[in-house]
């Protein structure tokens, strides 16, 4: 017990992290066949605990799409296409609003 508590005050946790964790996992399980079917390949790899691996992804789409650059920000002619536009551009508003929801 630390030295600041009194043995008989009620002790008042911190808030626990684990449910807005949990909330994540649980959208990432409803979203992942909706994913599957959108992006063609298992969103599983991209979640953990702590959430989204954005940049892995982004690399998951630039390895799976030679138009795609992630590393100078280039989409087939344009320029300044980062991955939300990528997303946007390739797979629609839908894919956005997916990849919105796991963040």
């Amino acid at each position: 017990m630390k030295k600041c508590m009194k043995s008989n005050e009620p002790h008042s946790p911190s808030p626990s992290p684990v449910p807005v964790f949990r909330n994540k996992v649980l959208i990432a399980k409803k979203l992942s066949s909706e994913f599957m079917s959108i992006f063609g390949f298992s969103l599983h790899p991209f979640v953990s605990i702590i959430g989204l691996d954005i940049c892995s992804l982004d690399d998951k789409f630039a390895n799976k799409d030679p138009e795609y650059d992630n590393e100078n920000c280039t989409y087939k002619d344009k320029t300044e296409i980062g991955m939300e536009s990528y997303v946007r551009i390739k797979y629609g508003e839908r894919a956005v609003k997916i990849l919105q929801e796991l963040l």
